[in-house]
């Protein structure tokens, strides 16, 4: 499960939801660099998901 979503280098709080397609990640108005924005995503735990590939 996910517990908690953030930007590495900022200490900007950022809305986060998850939906039946997934995760949803609201951008800051403005990136803590140039480059690129990394987000740092928390968990409670790590279960590998399954698929029907194997």
């Amino acid at each position: 499960m996910i517990s908690g979503v953030s930007i590495v280098d900022s200490a900007d709080e950022i809305k986060w939801k998850r939906t039946e397609h997934g995760l949803v990640i609201t951008t800051p108005l403005r990136a803590p660099n140039e480059i690129a924005i990394c987000y740092r995503i928390e968990t409670n735990g790590w279960s590998p998901l399954t698929t029907n590939n194997q």
